[in-house]
């Protein structure tokens, strides 16, 4: 089988869909698969709409030949494969990390209600807009992959109806055999990962570390909200005790993560995290925010904790029961056998099946 992946982020870019991108890029050629990667990171320094104009002819020469095109989100490289399909009579499947139009709405838009209330509520002509093609997209699917239960219930929603719904899990690609911890001074290291993007929750665990002296934090990534992020670390007093270390190659980031007393991802939404999958399966003390990509993963009290979000206080207090916590090392145990769900094999299988029944309809 002849497959494209269309893909909005690609290593070394960050982020949920560059590890996907990766994994499958590297993983699905072992099952006998010819895959094709079209980044649109190849295309991003062009104007708007000019972008997005070149991408969808690179898609359509990549596709020529393909038996299918699979695309990672529902907007950016969503709406230029849904075209390259119609173009090239290939068969489409989309995977749905999350809510684009959501996502932007936070980023752009002004928006402010959770991902769950955003469903229920009138927005501006541009986020409706958003809303409205990754509805196109997906009803348009021959079929759409989500990463967890929740997913599943937002893309129906959407008017996909739950048989053209498939949930398959992220995985992680194995652990390099060796991690060092990365070194760290005297007190306690916080360490976070993500997009810095306002839904991942950064100001609020600042301002659960400013609450303790003694406390640094470390926030791996880059986004749009990094000189903000800056500048009210600055704000706070707090910009001695905050690293902003940029992204990382994955090992390096690792190493950070492996040094945490305690790794927290305190963001509004995640469909299923791979980086908190990898601090699991290194056996960190995780701490993450009560939503339903999070509680997929993690069983509070067992192999993690789970905070509410938007409590400061609670965040603050998870972290110092989680580093007063007596039994720590059958804490960290309990996160490891966790992680060994998240194979790379099962997922890779089930994509590749999936596809396969796409193909063979």
């Amino acid at each position: 089988m002849r497959i494209v992946i269309a893909t909005g982020l690609y290593p070394p870019e960050i982020g949920g869909p560059a590890t996907y991108t990766a994994l499958m890029e590297t993983a699905l050629p072992t099952l006998g698969h010819v895959v094709t990667v079209v980044p649109f990171s190849r295309v991003r320094a062009q104007p708007k709409i000019i972008r997005h104009i070149v991408y969808t002819r690179n898609l359509i020469r990549a596709a020529r030949d393909a038996d299918i095109i699979l695309a990672l989100d529902t907007v950016s490289v969503g709406l230029p494969s849904l075209v390259c399909a119609w173009i090239t009579h290939t068969k489409l499947v989309v995977r749905v990390p999350g809510d684009y139009a959501w996502e932007q709405g936070r980023q752009r838009f002004g928006v402010r209600e959770s991902l769950e209330d955003f469903q229920k509520r009138s927005h501006n002509p541009l986020v409706m807009f958003l809303q409205y093609i990754q509805a196109l997209v997906v009803t348009q699917a021959a079929q759409v992959i989500v990463p967890s239960t929740f997913m599943a219930h937002l893309v129906q929603r959407w008017g996909v109806p739950h048989e053209r719904i498939t949930t398959i899990e992220s995985s992680i690609e194995p652990l390099p055999e060796t991690i060092i911890p990365h070194a760290v001074v005297a007190g306690v290291t916080i360490v976070s990962v993500g997009r810095l993007v306002p839904w991942k929750g950064f100001k609020e665990l600042i301002d659960a570390v400013a609450a303790e002296g003694h406390w640094r934090l470390v926030i791996i990534g880059e986004g749009p909200q990094r000189e903000e992020l800056e500048r009210y670390a600055t704000t706070r007093d707090m910009r001695a005790r905050v690293h902003f270390a940029g992204a990382l190659p994955r090992e390096e980031m690792l190493s950070w993560v492996k040094a945490a007393d305690v790794f927290v991802l305190y963001s509004e939404y995640e469909g299923l995290s791979h980086v908190l999958v990898e601090a699991m399966a290194l056996g960190s003390l995780v701490v993450v925010s009560d939503i339903p990509g999070n509680r997929a993963v993690v069983s509070h009290d067992a192999d993690g904790t789970l905070v509410p979000v938007h409590q400061v206080a609670a965040l603050t207090a998870a972290i110092q029961g989680m580093l007063a916590h007596p039994q720590k090392d059958v804490v960290r145990a309990a996160a490891r056998k966790r992680a060994n769900d998240f194979s790379i094999e099962v997922t890779v299988r089930k994509v590749a099946e999936l596809l396969n029944s796409v193909c063979a309809s």
